[in-house]
């Protein structure tokens, strides 16, 4: 499933909770959310003098307020097909599924809070968790790709960060729940860490600067961080050829028993570009 990118170009507040939206495409959207604000993070936009504060940040292009809040601009340019699953999404919060506030006061720039995620999330650890999981890798695939940039001959245009969170989003969907090449299972229920074998990674489909992603387990990506996808194959090929094991499909109650000895690095190795041939 494609995350589609769409752009909020000005916002006006209609009196109560009703605001008239316009996206970069022309569309214009007339807008009634009070049957969303709910939660730790929306409901003070319950305050009629705190929902009248709403602005466009130029950055990420979508509408928030001062105490953090904001909607992804895509679920507000398809709001006639969304909003019955979002008003139910909002009345089953739970206050561990809620939206939470940060503890810094600055503002969240785009939470993935009002991403419409798969199902499959709820059960392998729950909307909030995925949401602070996107968050994080947005923010470290960012710097991946500032720090790889700069080990390249000449200048590179760089994702977005809004960019950088569709193309997550876009892996999340599309994965279904599983590894790209292992398909293995994807987990951050509890007693999951980022230690564990079956934590969700980030893999780039071709170089740190370009947000094209899959999501794998941390056991398998930690293999093929520095590999193509052609070359994976070939040292899997290889490893069973070696090894003498005969190519079977593993049962979907397979585990590793063991984990990690440390936490991810936030920022994984970057594969080597025209200025970096080691």
């Amino acid at each position: 499933m494609e995350h589609p990118i769409h752009r909020i170009t000005s916002v006006d507040h209609l009196g109560d909770f009703r605001l008239r939206v316009s996206f970069d495409d022309g569309i214009t959207r007339d807008l009634d959310l009070e049957a969303v604000l709910e939660g730790e993070l929306y409901g003070p936009l319950r305050d009629p003098s705190v929902f009248a504060k709403v602005t466009v940040d130029p950055e990420v292009h979508t509408i928030v307020w001062p105490n953090g809040a904001d909607f992804d601009p895509a679920i507000l340019h398809d709001w006639p097909k969304k909003q019955a699953a979002f008003q139910r999404l909002a009345a089953g919060w739970s206050p561990g599924e809620r939206p939470r506030q940060r503890e810094s006061r600055a503002p969240l720039r785009r939470s993935a809070v009002m991403i419409e995620l798969p199902q499959w999330t709820h059960a392998q650890g729950g909307t909030s968790k995925w949401q602070d999981w996107i968050r994080a890798k947005t923010k470290s695939c960012m710097t991946r790709a500032v720090k790889w940039s700069a080990k390249q001959a000449k200048p590179v245009a760089l994702p977005t960060r809004a960019e950088w969170m569709n193309a997550i989003i876009a892996a999340v969907e599309n994965s279904g729940g599983r590894g790209c090449y292992s398909r293995l299972p994807l987990s951050l229920a509890p007693p999951r860490k980022p230690t564990d074998w079956n934590w969700p990674s980030v893999d780039h489909s071709k170089d740190p600067g370009t947000a094209e992603l899959v999501l794998e387990t941390r056991l398998v990506n930690d293999m093929k961080t520095i590999m193509t996808p052609g070359e994976f194959q070939e040292v899997v090929g290889h490893l069973a050829a070696v090894l003498k094991i005969a190519v079977k499909t593993l049962p979907a109650s397979w585990k590793c028993d063991r984990s990690f000895a440390g936490l991810q690095e936030p920022d994984e190795p970057a594969l080597p570009g025209p200025a970096d041939p080691n």
